[in-house]
């Protein structure tokens, strides 16, 4: 273990078949300790911090859908004082770019899911209780070895406790990534930092206090930036996989290559999940996809709806629908001298697969298999590869993962791809950001600090999405509210700023 911001080594892990593996550290009561000095050191060294937590329920659904802002935030309110977070995902980026135009951006992710139990009585709602179960939640080692926390303001502030560590995240002023963050932020004050205010105006001044870097919601980037299909949080990072792959093939534009710790099966308590799909396009287009859970991200009859609702199937059903405009619009018009134009990326891709394809079918027109055969073939390797990879017990522990497919699994299934856990989609969100960051920026742009990296975005800095609504949330200060008595407590002890 090193000093200061030291880190541990990093390498690139990679798994032949484009399944790419990430390392989460498990945080709980049993190894808060051993993990801390790394934990922080990773947020000292990290250009942004993504969070996400899992809660307890989100109370009254139809607050949440009020026509008044005012009053949403008063329905989050209500939820947040009465029921409890139960886990947080901490994903912690730093970047550094190659000196040439096209090469990678090699960007070190450090990922955390921390367990928690809260000490004072809170609701459970059986139907998100029931959707995490579905999703694998493990229930038994949040209540036996979750990091047992007291929501509200902190009298005195221990070490290893989460008011410690969320002070601490603060004192570093990262810019902040959330996925439909308003949630997510109310939770995470109420939780670890003091009692919510009473007006959301002075909730507001609040938080443009508590991160001056800014905050990033990803739902928000996706709706009224990129303007995607659908927002949903493994929609837009299945996405953002798919376009740093073709920016990669393309080889004309900066692509993001994934680094973590060289040594982190020495910790111990680390579990390794399977981020890359081994689905074809092939195998793909010849599945039916639930176009409820391709727009929203659920579907309201999971265990009868015998429709795909694996995010990776519904791109390439997204992508061949585009494909085939794109072609008609170009047989539309072509002239005489031909289509001289310089192939889009999802073309340069398209033509790689294409190669791909060919390529396979010549090596098993020796063999006497089919091409069906042929492709189950080659993703039962990659999974005799995968299960070599993690042989030893812990590692195996990434089975039973519920942010991911179990690696026994076919390609695709009738159930989501990736599962609800925090740690993972602290990673997913924190993955997005970073996708859309370079989609934005120029050639012209650096990458040496974080306000160059996310300045494509400056724009959408403190803004979050709402459901329902043409603009989003601006976190900004008026003139004319104060910020609250538990915040400017907190920030005279801390040494955090604070404009009264």
């Amino acid at each position: 273990k090193g000093s200061g911001n030291d880190l541990p080594r990093c390498t690139v892990i990679t798994i032949p078949g484009m399944a790419e593996v990430l390392p989460i550290v498990d945080v709980n009561s049993s190894t808060v300790k051993e993990v801390w000095s790394l934990l922080l050191r990773s947020i000292d060294a990290a250009d942004f911090v993504a969070l996400d937590m899992e809660l307890s329920g989100l109370g009254d659904l139809s607050a949440l859908k009020a026509s008044s802002v005012d009053d949403r935030y008063s329905g989050l309110r209500e939820t947040a004082n009465t029921h409890a977070v139960l886990s947080m995902g901490l994903a912690c980026f730093k970047c550094r770019e190659h000196s040439e135009e096209a090469s990678p951006l090699l960007c070190r992710v450090d990922v955390f899911n921390i367990w928690l139990l809260c000490q004072i009585p809170f609701v459970v709602q059986p139907k998100s209780l029931q959707f995490l179960l579905e999703h694998g939640f493990d229930f038994n080692k949040q209540y036996s070895r979750g990091i047992h926390y007291h929501p509200g303001y902190a009298e005195v502030i221990e070490e290893y406790s989460m008011h410690a560590l969320f002070v601490h995240i603060l004192k570093a002023r990262k810019p902040i990534a959330v996925h439909n963050g308003l949630v997510d932020l109310v939770f995470l004050y109420r939780s670890f930092y003091g009692d919510l205010p009473q007006k959301l105006g002075v909730f507001m001044a609040d938080l443009s206090d508590m991160f001056p870097s800014g905050i990033y919601d990803t739902k928000c980037i996706s709706e009224f930036v990129t303007r995607d299909t659908a927002s949903f949080l493994e929609y837009i990072f299945r996405k953002s996989q798919r376009d740093n792959e073709e920016w990669k093939v393309c080889g004309r534009r900066r692509y993001i290559q994934l680094q973590f710790m060289e040594d982190y099966t020495s910790l111990g308590h680390v579990d390794l999940a399977i981020v890359r799909s081994a689905v074809t396009r092939e195998a793909a287009l010849g599945v039916d996809i639930c176009e409820t859970y391709a727009h929203h991200g659920y579907c309201p009859h999971p265990s009868v709806c015998t429709k795909c609702h694996d995010v990776v199937v519904i791109l390439e059903h997204e992508k061949a629908k585009h494909s085939d405009a794109r072609r008609l619009r170009r047989k539309r018009n072509r002239t005489d001298g031909g289509d001289k134009r310089p192939l889009e990326p999802a073309e340069c891709e398209e033509k790689a697969l294409v190669a791909g394809k060919e390529e396979a079918e010549g090596d098993t027109s020796g063999g006497g298999h089919s091409g069906g055969e042929h492709l189950h073939r080659l993703f039962q390797q990659d999974l005799e590869h995968i299960r070599s990879q993690l042989s030893s017990e812990d590692a195996l522990r990434s089975n039973h993962n519920p942010s991911v497919s179990s690696p026994i699994t076919p390609p695709f299934s009738h159930q989501p791809s990736v599962g609800h856990r925090s740690g993972f989609d602290a990673f997913m969100t924190g993955y997005s950001l970073l996708t859309f960051a370079l989609h934005k920026l120029t050639k012209a742009d650096g990458l040496s600090d974080p306000v160059q990296l996310l300045g494509g975005l400056r724009d959408w800095t403190n803004c979050l999405a709402l459901r329902g609504k043409d603009i989003p949330l601006r976190i900004v200060k008026s003139h004319f509210v104060k910020t609250s008595v538990d915040h400017r407590r907190n920030a005279e002890r801390c040494g955090l700023p604070s404009e009264h």
